[in-house]
Parts: structure tokens; C-alpha cells; sequence
């Protein structure tokens, strides 16, 4: 991390190699080097990786603001059926406006690897949340998850789009404190009002290829 800091304040930003992305893809290694250009974004670090491609929290230099970008290798870039589901499938999550669906921001291709740019959700996941509380969480609180990530799935689903992979790692937090926000969106809906702690956050799905 200290190196990648050092070369982000010197200027020194690697180029990406396409081909070689595939290689480290393959070996299991970080797909494309951080910090690097790619397009009009600035990779800063990895997120994760699999087989497909990596997600990198990043930064638009053209808006200049956060994202997180998922970028796919270019094998798959080569197959213009793949990229057209992904563009498909991109163009669909786009049209999703709710509040517990992160919002996809554009879709293209840099040197043959397609990507998806959208909203840089940083509070965390369910996962780690679940790791870091030991014991059973909190009936409420699970509850309060639960209702949100059911709007925003049957907004999906009115629209015809599956999200298909809903884990506690899909599953992420923003790090505003909504509890009177919540608590109003809850109402306005007919919903029963919960108790909702200070510490509660907005629970956020992602909707695109994994």
C-alpha cells in the first residue's frame, strides 16, 4: 500500500497490459496493477478478482469522483456475444432507481477488457459485519437488512432482472448514519416502523455479471 501511495503522489503510473492481465488472472493473482490508468479512471486498488475479472475501487477523473469499477478480462472481451449480455445486463441495472440498489454509472471497453463503472459503496459488507459481531446479530437489525434488500430485489424483479448470486458479501453498507431516513422511507411505504440505531446503515445490492 505504501508503494502504491508513493507512486500515486510521484506521478509513476504503470501502463496496463491486456495479455498480461490474462496470465495473472489465470495464476490467481491481481489482475491489472494499482495504481494504473485505465481509460478516463484511475485504478487505485484492488477489491477482489476471480475467474472473469476484478472489481477496483477507482476514480473518474473526467466527474472526478469515487467508483468502483469491475473490469472483465479480454478473453471475454473478445466474444461479442458475452459483451453484449454484459452491455444488456448493464443497460437493465441502469434503469433501477431505489435507494438499496447501487447505481451503475456507464459501461465500455478499454483495450479489449469490458467494465462496468458505478457507485463506490465503502461501508463495509454483511460478511464482515457478521465476523465481527460473535454471537447471533441482532433480531431488528437482521430484520431491517431483510426489508431492505427485499424492495430493492422486487424493483428488480418488476423489471425483469435477477441478481442471482444475493450472499452476505453482495450484500453492502454506506457510511451514513440514514436512521431518521430510513425510518421516514419505511413509513412512506406503510411499512411498521423499527427501532433503528444510530450505527445502522443503508444496505446496498449490486446488479451485474459475476
Amino acid at each position: 500500500m505504501g508503494e502504491e501511495n508513493t507512486n500515486l503522489e510521484n506521478g509513476e503510473v504503470p501502463e496496463i497490459d491486456a495479455a498480461n492481465a490474462q496470465a495473472e488472472a489465470d495464476a490467481g493473482e491481481q489482475m491489472l496493477p494499482t495504481p494504473s490508468e485505465f481509460g478516463h479512471f484511475l485504478l487505485e486498488k484492488e477489491l477482489g478478482h476471480g475467474g472473469m475479472g476484478g472489481v477496483y475501487l477507482g476514480r473518474d477523473r473526467m466527474l472526478d469522483r469515487p467508483v468502483a469499477i469491475k473490469v472483465m478480462l479480454k478473453s471475454l472481451g473478445d466474444d461479442p456475444e458475452f459483451v453484449e449480455r454484459f452491455q444488456r445486463e448493464a443497460q437493465a441495472a441502469a434503469r433501477l432507481n431505489h435507494p438499496n440498489i447501487a447505481q451503475i454509472y456507464s459501461f465500455g471497453q478499454e483495450m479489449g477488457m469490458p467494465y462496468i463503472a458505478m457507485e463506490l459503496v465503502s461501508g463495509g459488507s454483511l460478511d464482515k459485519e457478521m465476523a465481527a459481531r460473535p454471537g447471533q446479530l441482532d433480531p431488528a437489525y437482521v430484520m431491517n437488512i431483510g426489508m431492505q434488500m427485499a424492495e430493492a430485489l422486487n424493483l428488480a424483479a418488476q423489471n425483469g432482472l435477477v441478481h442471482g448470486d444475493v450472499k452476505p458479501e453482495n450484500i453492502l453498507f454506506d457510511k451514513e448514519d440514514v436512521s431518521n431516513t430510513l425510518a421516514e422511507y419505511l413509513s412512506s411505504l406503510g411499512k411498521k416502523q423499527l427501532h433503528i440505531a444510530e450505527t445502522e446503515k443503508y444496505a446496498h445490492v449490486t446488479f451485474f455479471l459475476n
